[in-house]
């Protein structure tokens, strides 16, 4: 591998995932606002504040792209100088991950009731975000990159690791309260699973690549692999965070009730987790409706002709 591949090219070949995957997270933030979802003006601000900064981020990679290899073409020893579009780039990725990982420890909280987990997440992404801070304006202070590498080695792999730890612990976390949920209702267990193997498969890449990241920092310090790398990290979490909040169109099962019309009793169905489904009798028809506990709620509502028994398989 030449050096200008190790260089240059990583630095290239991070830009290109890192704008393919803002576009991927753009078409996400499209769809989200196009369904409509009910959502608190917070979580929908949140959406918003997390696409405004992977924006900036990258425009910041398309400006040092453009710096590099126009800019300063034919002038190699431009790629050893600190730039102000790479210097930023740290900060905007510690918020942007922080901000993702703030998110997520709150469903810890909503789904396990209890604050000693999400604290030791938000915890550890205040850690993430000064240690983003840090690295930036430690960059910014380094004439040159070599440099910074010599003197803030530490302070980067020790932001990445901190990072890589608070998503293990929340998905490990959210995993755990989530098979608790179970109720031994099929089509609740059967969506629990799908979001108990999704949160697993988000987490284990952003997990891999914060320690694809360290190893690379660490091995080979002289080339840009690891900054290519970290060009694109932030993009998996505000994917993430777009993914879940889109897959509540996808995760919806079936479920089967049935209720007997005479009289027009009807009691409703109970989740576990003081979810009920209650009726609501008009003119002959009865709807029933799960209020939603949070993001990771149901959402169940129907209606159901009373005139006789009825076995009923509706979209939860």
């Amino acid at each position: 591998m030449s050096q200008l591949d190790a260089t240059l090219g990583a630095l290239e070949i991070g830009s290109i995932f890192s704008l393919i995957l803002y576009g991927a997270a753009t078409v996400q933030v499209i769809n989200y606002a196009q369904a409509n979802f009910k959502d608190h003006w917070v979580l929908r601000s949140l959406v918003a504040f997390v696409w405004t900064l992977e924006t900036v981020h990258s425009v910041l990679t398309i400006h040092l792209l453009y710096s590099l290899t126009v800019t300063n073409y034919g002038n190699p020893a431009s790629l050893l100088q600190a730039s102000w579009s790479i210097d930023l780039q740290p900060t905007f990725t510690s918020f942007v991950t922080a901000s993702v990982q703030s998110f997520f420890g709150y469903r810890v909280w909503v789904l396990s009731g209890r604050l000693i987990i999400p604290v030791i997440c938000w915890i550890g992404v205040f850690l993430r975000c000064l240690g983003g801070v840090a690295v930036g304006v430690t960059s910014m202070q380094s004439k040159t990159l070599p440099h910074f590498v010599a003197q803030f080695q530490w302070l980067v792999t020790s932001t990445i690791v901190v990072a890589a730890s608070t998503d293990v612990l929340t998905t490990a976390s959210l995993c755990y309260y989530l098979l608790h949920r179970r109720s031994g209702f099929e089509a609740t267990d059967r969506l629990i699973t799908k979001i108990v193997f999704w949160s697993v498969e988000t987490g284990l890449i952003t997990c891999i690549c914060a320690i694809t990241i360290v190893a690379c920092c660490l091995t080979m310090p002289s080339n840009f692999i690891w900054i290519g790398l970290l060009m694109f990290y932030a993009k998996f979490f505000s994917n993430t965070l777009m993914a879940s909040l889109n897959a509540r169109n996808f995760h919806k099962p079936k479920a089967s009730v049935a209720f007997d019309s005479t009289g027009h009793h009807f009691s409703g169905v109970r989740f576990q987790g003081s979810q009920t489904l209650q009726p609501e009798v008009s003119q002959g028809n009865v709807a029933l409706r799960l209020k939603p506990m949070g993001p990771d709620a149901l959402h169940f509502e129907d209606s159901f002709d009373l005139k006789q028994r009825v076995t009923a398989s509706t979209p939860v």
